[in-house]
This record gives C-alpha cells, structure tokens and sequence, in this order.
C-alpha cells in the first residue's frame, strides 16, 4: 500500500488558520490498482474515501497494471490553483498524471405551507376572487471545495 499526503489546504478566516490534509492511498494490487482519496477538513480524515479512481476508468491508450503503486502529489503541475497527483503504474512502466478541478456539491429543499392543502377552502384573494392560496419555499445550498476558489 502506497501512501501519499502531500495534499495541503490552508483557510484563513478571521485570524484563524485552519489547515485540512488530504490523503491519497495507492491499492496497486485491486484488480488493474486503484487511487484512493480521502478529503481532509479541520476535524481531520474521514473514515471513508471521496473517491476512488480505478486504472480502468482513466481515458488512455496503456492498460494500466499495478495502478497506484507510487505517488506524488502536492505540485500544481497546471497552475489552476489545485494540487494535482501523478500515479505510477510500475508493472506497465506508466505513469499517470491526475489533475485536479474544483468540486461543487449542491443541495436542494422544498417546502410547502400548508403541509397539506384543502382545496375546498377559500384561503386567500386574489384579484378579487377567493382562491386557493399556499407558500411554497424552494432552497439551494452549494459548497465548493476548497472554499478558496
């Protein structure tokens, strides 16, 4: 198992650096080898990946073998602001260039006032005719990671 944590973000708000590692772990052994990665946040790693990258699913002519056996990360190899991470495939004497992009999660709620509405009940006027009125209330929460960019 390869282990790399050369993955370093740092937040100041307010006079207050908090600094989250991320963690990319090489399984060169599963199948083709996969790259774990394990995003870090100021109460520390999580107990489960955010992702996983199989030798497989990378867009390239070479049918990586072994996957994941070296890495090196932390350099901004495309200057886009993000710590990119080069993998090594030591069994197919290749060696695989992951850059990486901003991730956006996006969170949505509805809700209605009344929960449950009666359409036989007049509730509101409208242009001078009684009408079935309700609120609807529609949310969108997005996050960006790193919250930097």
């Amino acid at each position: 198992m390869q282990l790399a944590c050369r993955f370093i973000f740092i937040d100041s708000v307010c006079c207050k650096t908090v600094v989250t590692l991320d963690l990319a772990v090489g399984a060169p052994y599963e199948g083709r080898g996969a790259v774990y990665i394990f995003r870090g946040s100021p109460d520390g790693l999580p107990a489960v990946h955010s992702q996983r990258i199989y030798a497989g699913d990378l867009a390239s002519n070479l049918a990586f073998r072994a996957f994941g056996s070296s890495l090196a990360g932390g350099a901004d190899l495309d200057r886009s602001g993000y710590p990119d991470i080069i993998v090594g495939a030591y069994q197919s004497n290749s060696v695989a260039v992951l850059l990486a992009r901003p991730v956006v999660n996006i969170e949505a709620s509805i809700s209605a006032t009344p929960q449950h509405i009666d359409i036989s009940a007049d509730t509101c006027s409208v242009d001078h005719s009684q009408n079935v009125c309700f609120q609807v209330k529609v949310c969108f929460r997005f996050t960006a990671e790193p919250r930097d960019k």
